[in-house]
């Protein structure tokens, strides 16, 4: 809820937020002053019924429980993605494989619907505060079986998650024939935000990695999934 007194004889008056987990074990105060000096609204993020998380482990065998952190073989990768649905409410999911796109873990969010009022006072920073803030954060707070080696998204904007997951991250996508921009490898190109360190990294893996598996076609999984399981929470 976004409680503030405004108007005249102090009335309180009461406004929908957020419901999201977003920082679920300690309410973030975000003050936002009005034109009266005697007048201030504050929204508290609190947890709440509709807008849960909604988590789905896969186990796989055959992956190696231990591995020297240097060759690419074993490495562990995670797919970001957070689209918006026709209502423009946001929407997240997380892949994370192993170095063969073999399904480890696999994590959404239910779609998060601000309010006008939040549309209106977060203007620009919605889109970054939503898909970073809440759904990146709390995608990996869940719980992920391991830590990834390495991110990637699928929009410049959730290059951004780097400062949650404390791992390389990078936007990844088929390299075109005539493509000039980017870093440029024999069939991706991919972006860190002028992240030196973690380009090179990024690069190791996928030029390892890109001769034996298609690097992208985790994306399309993770979209036909999420349509799945909202079309159907119980599958």
């Amino acid at each position: 809820m976004v409680s503030g007194r405004c108007g005249t004889g102090g009335r309180e008056v009461w406004l929908p937020a957020f419901i999201t987990p977003h920082n679920m074990r300690g309410a973030r105060i975000i003050p936002v002053a009005r034109t009266q000096a005697s007048s201030r609204i504050s929204i508290q993020w609190k947890e709440g019924a509709s807008c849960g998380l909604s988590v789905c482990n896969f186990g796989i065998t055959t992956m190696a429980e231990s591995r020297d952190g240097k060759d690419s073989d074993g490495a562990c990768l995670a797919y970001l993605t957070c689209p918006q649905d026709a209502s423009r409410g946001f929407l997240g999911a997380i892949l994370v494989t192993d170095a063969r796109t073999r399904p480890l873990h696999f994590g959404y969010v239910t779609p998060i619907r601000p309010t006008v009022i939040q549309r209106i006072l977060y203007g620009k920073s919605l889109d970054v505060d939503v898909k970073i803030n809440v759904i990146a954060k709390k995608l990996l707070q869940e719980g992920l079986s391991r830590i990834p080696d390495v991110v990637f998204v699928d929009s410049e904007m959730l290059i951004a998650a780097r400062s949650v997951f404390g791992v390389p991250v990078a936007r990844l996508w088929r390299r075109p024939p005539d493509a000039k921009e980017g870093v440029t490898i024999s069939t991706y190109l991919y972006d860190t935000a002028g992240n030196t360190a973690d380009e090179h990294a990024v690069g190791r893996i996928v030029t390892e990695l890109e001769q034996s598996v298609d690097l992208i076609d985790p994306f399309d999984r993770i979209q036909e999934a999420l349509k799945e399981v909202l079309k159907d929470p119980a599958k």
